[in-house]
């Protein structure tokens, strides 16, 4: 699982659940970091990385630097359909 907070106590509580029910999980700070974590950078654009990272993606909606929506945007716009559970 890719969980996406920019909280940091909301993001440590998130992963102790998670992995309690025996998840693995990887963090990001923001939507930016997410997108990389989740793409390979290309000569020519990004690509949705191969065979994909995570079988789900958490995401907070408001973060700085890259929101969830935008996020949810760029994921989609590669053609990736990874299943996606938003924050509020």
């Amino acid at each position: 699982i890719l969980l996406v907070e920019d909280g940091p106590d909301t993001r440590r509580l998130l992963s102790f659940v998670l992995r309690r029910a025996g998840a693995t999980v990887v963090q990001a700070e923001n939507g930016k970091s997410a997108f990389d974590a989740l793409t390979q950078r290309g000569a020519e654009c990004d690509q949705i990385a191969s065979p994909l990272p995570f079988d789900l993606v958490i995401s907070d909606m408001q973060m700085p630097i890259m929101d969830g929506y935008e996020l949810v945007s760029c994921i989609r716009a590669l053609g990736c359909s990874v299943p996606i559970l938003a924050l509020t």
